[in-house]
């Protein structure tokens, strides 16, 4: 299998594969693209992946596990793979299957395009606006012929790709660190809590299992310990205390919080309200605040780095522009142009608005232009020249034939056509001589040799038509000729050797035709024979004689699918003949088996067991139901018992046959079995239907039967509720509700006595009742010593919070803790020695506090003065909304700037001033858009001139819109191209007319060949002439009119024929120019048409094509609507773009999806013509200079005696220019000094 793989990768987690492969099996009318999906720090749950058909959307599907996935895709459409996950960043890839109908109908056999994608995390503060478009485009490239990868494409995003790949690395370690923070944050805060809950300090417990929650909000721990927590504090404490001494801790917490959030100290801020959320969870103000903080530290963070990166890349940025700009100077002044423009167009790339190095482009290109045109001027005065010496060459030569052979009229017409392209030259001067002096002479001859003549001139015409004939392989008309024209000239040697030439030949020719005859008709033998074969299933034998016909035809498309339909048949008759032997394997066995219950019937029945052999023969019936032996058995068995019925024997087996089924039942009846006891007692009274007792043993079974239902459902239904209250009682247990419980236990024990479970449980509830009586005798003692504690405590804390007031810290420090002996853990107590631990901190780090401070008042700054400069900017530039955003951004940093607080009342004047004059500017606007829209038209029409006048006015009215002025620059370069066509088509002009002007005046002259010459001269500047064709088919008729006879009567008689002819030809040729027409206005190929129809009212002067070409100037203009012609001006315009900037792939792109779109298609493909001479140029230009370099190592090998190795170089450059004379010369010089 071959493969052609191109990769694009950038990062580990950012990368588009494109992987082609080509196989033997292909979809016939469908692409086939394939792929892999993977997941940068994630899983492929919920990857979703959209398909859009020419925008539409197609279908979404969800990836398989194996992130594998396979599409089959239509030809003519634009398709969008869009790759999305939440949380992740969306990838879109571009497969456009449009293919030229002509390559499908060739073959629409594509290799299967395979990618891959791999989608990373998104992260906040990262530019991805490039993955709002598609990050790899697939498309045809008729140069390889193949559905591959526009690489033009990818270089284009190659630098934004890059941007990502670094930025996305900082923002994943940033996360990946984040998330290592939390993780240990989170473990740290859940062993403290679990401590904490041990030492049974529950509110600080509380506390820290709150702030690892508010770290990991989904984790289930921390909210049943959280749980755990309160219900033991509600148990200890009234909720009115709790709540109290909740409120007084959080609000102890915020307002130590909003003062340092005030004051910009975010790191104690952040404490304070994590700490407060840990009092109070389900407040929303302390996380708000968090969440404040959060983002504008993350602001402040994102803006210092967005600034160090935007200086760095514009630092890159020039450095890379000045890189190049030094280096295609560098090229320039040594000439080397391609380099020069190649660091220029990349120059150019990095900063598109710079002037100099868009003039240095336009000036190479000049250059290149200039030598290009230098270069093929030369050569074509060398191949003119070379052509007129050959033409002169030719005419010498054909004169001289007709001089040997004595046609002088002809002769002398070459001679002077010779004379006319060189008149310098005397040797056809001499030969007119020689001829007229001939002439003279044969006059006098002209008596003796006239018959003479006509033997000549039939021995000639026999042996010219047989040796024509010969050539041609018509043999047989040959060898008529050559033995009529013995017969004129019995001893020339010519015709008698052309005779015996042909006999061999013909010889030879039966003997192939007979091989040939051979070779088919065993080809045809075999095919024959291998079909039979095939029909008969004969496979072995067939794909033995079809490998035989393969060999007489290798290619022959019929035999590879007979071949593998031989194969194919292998394998399905050998698994057909695998189930048929299965089937009759099975069929044995129930033949067996029926064979065998026949024979024990038989058996039994000629043992008169008439029962036995009944029921044997009732089971071979239920093998086989169709045979008719058991059947008639079973009839005969009936009246043989009817006969014997009183007879001893049968009355016997019969009633030993009814016990064994009444024993059997009651056996069953007696083990409760009673399905099985039923079908025995049915058995007995089928035997014996007047026998009332199996009756009344069934009729006794139902009873049973139900009775045995409806225990059970009893049954089921006890146990259900059994359980039922037995699970109350449990959940009752469980919480603590003895009294429920116990009552709930003794309920179930009612419906079963004997259960052990609820007894155990009665006594477990019973005991943990005395539990709780001595719990709460023990908590109203705890309660009166917590009463004398309290009032100790509150003494303790007024004294604290007087010498708090006070910034008595020390005395406060110590009444608090003497607050805490009375009650442990206090959440006030401990908050206020908090809240002295702080205070006393703060005092001394108040120099670190300090320094913060500072840096964060010069980052805010920064910031203020970076949204001033932003909104001066886009105030300068009128964007009056945008920069007033800016400025009421500086002013949530400064509240009480004078310059942004002016600048904000100013842009508000601006606004009001906008909004009243709106209607002016809308007037402007429509004014505005009705020139450019009057402009466009006109361009669409060709009418260029017009359309700049338009462009120019809309400019005056927005000097700055750039639209205008790049179409008046599309305009003039377009009118400067048409202006050099013009001059060329001028003198094409010029010289056609010369040439038709000779041509005419031969022609009059009746010097058809020189007229002919000249009319081919016209032909090559204007090959689909119609005049001219006109005139080369009527010289060629008047030319073989002469061939058959010199005499002017008979070129009299056959005038009218001639001129009937030459009208039918033109009306040939006026239809085909119709069709031709016709079929291109279909097309809308409009240009195409144009020609078509001008050309045929160049053969006759009709209306039907100047209808036609008044309708074509109509449907220049005529698109389908209006959205249609902006989307193809779009497309055109980015197209024309592409290709100025050499992007000629690109280019080919939107001009073929503008193809789809255009009125006039002409247009597009003359555009896309050149786009293909373009790419040809640059593929001749790269061999050229591959060529170059092959002989430049060549001469410097050779010059230095290396012949081995220079060979090897000038055998390299002959592969790209194999009929290089200098070369050539060289190799043979080699190759006499290897020898």
């Amino acid at each position: 299998m071959k493969a052609v793989i191109f990769k694009y990768k950038y990062i580990i987690f950012l990368s588009l594969i494109f992987v082609f492969l080509s196989g033997n099996t292909f979809a016939q009318e469908k692409h086939t693209v394939k792929g892999t999906v993977s997941i940068n720090g994630g899983d492929l749950n919920d990857v979703k992946i959209t398909l859009y058909k020419d925008s539409q959307q197609e279908s979404v599907r969800d990836i398989s596990n194996n992130g594998k996935f396979s599409y089959q895709l239509d030809f003519g459409y634009d398709y969008i793979f869009e790759f999305s996950k939440q949380d992740f960043v969306t990838k879109r890839v571009r497969v456009s299957t449009y293919v030229p109908q002509v390559v499908l109908e060739r073959d629409s056999r594509f290799p299967p395009s395979k990618f891959s994608i791999e989608l990373f995390r998104f992260f906040p503060g990262i530019d991805l606006s490039i993955f709002d478009q598609p990050i790899g485009v697939i498309m045809y490239n008729n140069e390889t012929d193949l559905i591959e990868i526009d690489l033009s494409f990818q270089t284009g995003i190659e630098a934004e790709l890059k941007r990502i790949e670094k930025e996305t690395r900082l923002k994943q370690e940033a996360y990946l660190a984040e998330l290592a923070r939390i993780n240990a944050e989170y473990g740290d805060a859940i062993k403290k809590g679990d401590t904490e809950f041990q030492k049974k300090n529950y509110i600080d417990s509380k506390s820290f299992y709150t702030e690892a929650l508010n770290l990991k909000s989904e984790e289930i721990y921390p909210k049943d310990q959280i749980s755990k927590i309160e219900t033991l504090l509600l148990s200890q404490k009234s909720k009115l205390e709790a709540q109290r001494l909740i409120d007084e801790k959080y609000n102890a917490f915020i307002e130590l919080a909003d003062k340092d959030f005030v004051e910009t100290n975010y790191e104690p801020a952040k404490v304070n309200y994590k700490s407060a959320i840990g009092v109070k969870p389900g407040e929303i103000y302390p996380k708000d605040q968090l969440e404040k903080i959060n983002n504008i530290e993350l602001e402040l963070k994102l803006n210092a780095e967005n600034e160090a990166k935007r200086l760095a890349a514009e630092e890159a940025m020039k450095d890379k522009y000045d890189a190049f700009i030094t280096a295609a100077d560098e090229a320039f002044k040594l000439n080397e142009y391609g380099a020069a423009k190649s660091q220029y167009t990349s120059a150019l790339n990095v900063k598109p608005d710079e002037v100099y190095p868009q003039n240095q482009i336009q000036l190479i290109n000049d250059k290149l232009d200039y030598q290009r045109q230098l270069t093929a001027a030369n050569a074509k005065f060398v191949a003119e020249q070379k052509a007129l010496k050959a033409e002169y060459n030719r005419i010498i030569k054909l004169a001289d034939v007709q001089f040997k052979k004595k046609d002088y009229p002809e002769a002398i017409i070459l001679y002077e056509k010779a004379i006319e392209l060189d008149s310098e030259e005397s040797y056809p001067k001499l030969q007119i001589q020689v001829i007229n002096e001939a002439i003279t002479n044969e006059k006098e001859l002209a008596a003796n040799q006239l018959k003479q003549k006509e033997i000549d001139d039939k021995y000639n015409l026999f042996v010219d038509s047989g040796d024509k004939q010969l050539k041609d392989g018509e043999y047989s008309l040959a060898k008529q000729n050559y033995i009529a024209a013995l017969a004129l000239k019995p001893n020339e040697s010519h015709p008698k050797a052309q005779l015996l030439k042909i006999e061999s030949l013909m010889a030879q020719q039966a003997k192939i035709l007979a091989e040939k005859d051979a070779r088919e008709k065993k080809y045809a033998d075999l095919i024959s024979l291998a079909d039979s074969q095939m029909n008969v299933g004969d496979f072995d034998k067939a794909l033995g004689n079809y490998e035989q016909a393969l060999n007489i035809k290798p290619n022959a498309a019929y035999l590879d699918k007979q071949v593998k339909k031989a194969k194919q048949g292998k394998v399905d008759k050998k698994q057909e003949q695998e189930e048929k032997a299965k089937q009759e394997l099975e069929l044995q066995i129930q033949s067996q088996k029926y064979n065998d219950l026949i024979a024990k019937g038989d058996t039994n029945l000629a043992a008169k067991k008439y029962f036995d052999s009944r029921d044997n023969y009732k089971d071979a019936l239920e093998i086989k139901p169709d045979e008719k032996y058991p059947k008639d058995q079973l009839n005969k068995l009936e009246d043989l018992m009817a006969k014997e019925l009183h007879q001893e024997t049968a009355i016997k087996e019969f009633e030993i046959k009814y016990q064994a089924f009444i024993t059997t039942g009651d056996s069953h009846l007696k083990t409760n079995e009673y399905e099985l006891a039923r079908k025995s007692y049915k058995r007995a009274s089928e035997m014996k239907p007047e026998e009332s007792y199996p009756k009344l043993q069934l009729k006794k079974l139902d009873g049973l039967i139900a009775e045995a239902n409806r225990i059970e459902a009893e049954s089921q239904l006890l146990n259900e509720k059994y359980e039922a209250l037995i699970g109350q009682a449990d959940r009752a247990f469980e919480a603590e509700d003895y009294k429920l419980a116990i009552t709930s236990y003794q309920s179930a024990l009612s419906l079963k006595e004997k259960e052990n479970y609820p007894i155990e449980q009665i006594k477990k509830s019973e005991q943990a009742l005395v539990k709780v009586a001595q719990l709460a005798q023990e908590k109203l003692k705890e309660e009166k010593a917590n009463s004398l504690a309290n009032e100790k405590y509150a003494k303790a804390i007024t004294l604290a919070d007087a010498a708090l007031t006070n910034e008595n810290y020390k005395s406060a420090n110590s009444n608090y803790e003497q607050a805490l002996e009375y009650k442990k853990g206090d959440q006030y107590a401990t908050a206020q020695l908090l809240k002295i631990k702080s205070l006393i901190a703060e005092k001394e780090s108040k120099a670190k506090a300090d320094e913060l401070l500072s840096k964060k008042k010069a980052i805010l700054d920064k910031q203020f003065r970076l949204f001033v400069s932003e909104g001066d900017k886009l105030f300068k530039n009128e964007k009056y909304a945008n920069a007033l955003e800016k400025y009421e951004a500086a002013i949530q940093i400064m509240r009480n700037d004078e310059y942004a607080l002016k600048q904000i009342d100013i842009v508000k004047e601006k606004l009001v001033e906008e909004k009243l004059g709106a209607e002016k500017r809308l007037t402007l606007e429509i004014e505005y858009d009705t020139y450019i829209s009057s402009a466009d038209k006109l361009f669409a029409d060709n009418k260029l001139k017009s359309a700049k006048e338009k462009y120019q006015l809309a400019l005056k009215l927005k000097f700055k819109s750039s639209y205008p002025k790049n179409q008046i620059e599309i305009i003039d370069e377009t009118l400067a191209k048409q202006e050099k066509i013009d001059r060329k088509n001028n003198r094409l002009e010029e010289e056609f007319e010369e040439s038709l002007a000779k041509a005419d005046s031969n022609f009059k002259k009746k010097s058809y060949t020189l007229a002919r010459n000249h009319y081919k001269d016209a032909q090559k500047i204007k090959p689909h002439d119609a005049y001219v064709k006109s005139q080369l088919s009527e010289i060629k008729m008047i030319l073989e009119a002469n061939m058959q006879s010199k005499e002017n009567d008979l070129l009299t008689q056959n005038s009218n024929a001639l001129s009937d002819n030459l009208l039918k030809l033109k009306e040939q040729e006026y239809k085909a120019f119709i069709v031709k027409g016709d079929e291109a206005i279909k097309d809308k190929y409009l240009g195409k048409a144009k020609a078509y129809y001008v050309k045929a009212l160049g053969v006759f002067d009709r209306d039907y094509p100047r209808e036609k070409l008044v309708e074509i100037e109509e449907l220049r203009s005529a698109f389908r609507s209006e959205k249609d012609r902006l989307e193809y001006e779009k497309l055109m315009r980015f197209g024309e773009k592409e290709y100025e900037r050499a992007n000629y792939s690109v280019s080919r792109h939107y001009l073929k999806k503008a193809l789809y779109l255009a009125a006039d298609r002409s247009v597009v493909e003359e555009k896309l013509d050149e786009i293909e001479q373009a790419i040809t140029a640059d593929k001749q230009k790269a061999l050229d200079l591959e060529f170059d370099e092959f002989v430049k190592k060549g001469n410097t090998a050779f010059k230095s005696g290396n012949l081995s190795v220079a060979k090897f170089y000038f055998t390299k450059a002959l592969k790209i220019k194999p009929k290089d004379s200098q070369l050539k010369e060289n190799m043979e010089n080699i190759k006499n000094s290897l020898k």
